[in-house]
């Protein structure tokens, strides 16, 4: 990454999230250190950044900048929680947004801001990797399907 970059994330000011090329363990030796994402690390300062009207946030008013704003959240809950951020990519359009590494097991994890839960993206990743949980985080209640575990994003906190 470029110096000023690596400063902003020395500085505390970002948080990287470094694409895996796939879903194996160690996720640090299949870095594509090339492509990244950065979150804010202070989600409420994003939003003061960003100009978003309090209102917009509180009453959940449709928007879809709304939906970045909550996928910061869960980086900086992850984040916060002692995980590396890393994400996925198809060759394709399919994009799981954060892959976590716990003990020898990679957790794909989808962030969706509404109650429309459906990702197309998460199933084609379940296809090709060896998946044994992943989780889904959204405005919904906790749930299992098979190896799904829907949980409401003010859970995050708890995930360790």
């Amino acid at each position: 990454m470029a110096p000023a970059i690596d400063w902003l994330i020395t500085a505390g000011v970002v948080l990287p999230c470094v694409k895996a090329a796939t879903g194996q363990i160690p996720l640090k030796a299949f870095e594509e250190r090339a492509s990244f994402k950065l979150y804010n690390a202070d989600v409420g300062l994003l939003v003061q950044q960003a100009e978003i009207p309090k209102e917009l946030i509180l009453q959940a008013l449709p928007n879809i900048y709304l939906g970045a704003v909550t996928e910061n959240y869960a980086a900086q809950a992850l984040t916060s929680n002692g995980f590396s951020l890393h994400y996925w990519t198809s060759k394709q359009t399919a994009e799981i947004d954060f892959l976590l590494q716990q003990g020898v097991e990679v957790i794909p994890v989808e962030i969706k801001r509404g109650t429309k839960v459906r990702s197309r993206s998460l199933t084609e990743y379940c296809k090709n990797n060896p998946v044994t949980k992943a989780l889904r985080f959204s405005e919904k209640n906790f749930g299992k399907e098979g190896i799904l575990y829907s949980m409401p994003l003010y859970s995050m906190f708890a995930l360790k």
